[in-house]
């Protein structure tokens, strides 16, 4: 590939022309140049991060895992100021599934967004998380001005509550259980 032979012999040339190359390029090989050059493909996936093409923004996301040290930030800048409402909630999503502490510090700040559909990311994110007081975070949403917000918090909310050993609102749960042996302490 022209490019990564680019990328090898002049980087300052390669990102020059890198956004008209998009253009040519395609998922599989920009998954690919993300593969061989790892972190040291980072600015060039930030090019990619804000380009007018959905593709390119998402195969940004889904090479995340080939730049460990570079995702952070680029996720962060992603989820927080993309002009893509869309490429703002993947990579927030993404970014719960990579760095989780990372999203929920994100996602705790993004709850009060101006878009109820980055509101609503937030509070899934903040409820996958797992974290113990995601429950009155969570309880936040169901305030939310906006009817989508709501159900988002609540589903969340109810998500929370069916996994084993925690409450709705982020407990153990353990004042619900029956005492060991299984036996409910009446006679």
């Amino acid at each position: 590939m022209v490019l990564a032979a680019m990328m090898r012999l002049d980087k300052t040339s390669a990102m020059a022309r890198f956004e008209r190359a998009l253009l040519g390029l395609g998922e599989k090989a920009f998954t690919d140049l993300a593969i061989e050059f790892g972190d040291e493909f980072a600015p060039f996936a930030k090019i990619a991060s804000t380009s007018h093409l959905p593709w390119a923004r998402q195969a940004v996301l889904n090479s995340m895992k080939y730049m460990p040290t570079a995702r952070v930030t680029l996720l962060q800048e992603m989820a927080l100021t993309s002009n893509y409402p869309e490429t703002r909630i993947d990579a927030l999503l993404v970014m719960a599934d990579l760095e989780p502490a990372t999203a929920w510090e994100n996602a705790a700040g993004l709850m009060k967004d101006a878009n109820p559909l980055i509101r609503a990311a937030a509070f899934r994110v903040i409820g996958r998380c797992g974290k113990p007081e995601a429950g009155d975070l969570l309880m936040r949403g169901i305030e939310d001005p906006d009817e989508y917000v709501q159900t988002v918090a609540a589903a969340a909310i109810l998500e929370k509550a069916q996994k084993p050993g925690k409450d709705a609102r982020g407990g153990n749960g353990a004042k619900n259980q029956p005492p060991k042996g299984g036996k409910s302490g009446k006679k």
